[in-house]
């Protein structure tokens, strides 16, 4: 099977956009960059035969930073598997 397991750390993103994981990165991805993998991703859904979203502690979180970029990576992931079908 040439299909690829796929895991989105939100721990790469900068803490200004996703604080609410264990180890926040300083230099990490802004929030359109995240989107953007996202859409490469959704791009090549018929190579990819599992994905995890991975890394979000709301107790380090922030106005909800990290939850609602998270929901907007899956709105995205789920929007691109609906029009696949």
């Amino acid at each position: 099977d040439h299909r690829d397991l796929h895991s989105f750390p939100t721990r790469r993103s900068s803490d200004l956009y996703a604080p609410g994981v264990s180890v926040p990165e300083k230099d990490g991805i802004d929030d359109i960059t995240a989107l953007r993998i996202m859409d490469i991703l959704c791009a090549h859904l018929s190579d990819i035969r599992s994905f995890d979203l991975v890394e979000f502690n709301p107790l380090r979180d922030n106005d909800d930073r990290t939850k609602k970029l998270a929901v907007r990576l899956i709105e995205k992931l789920l929007d691109a598997i609906g029009r696949s079908d």
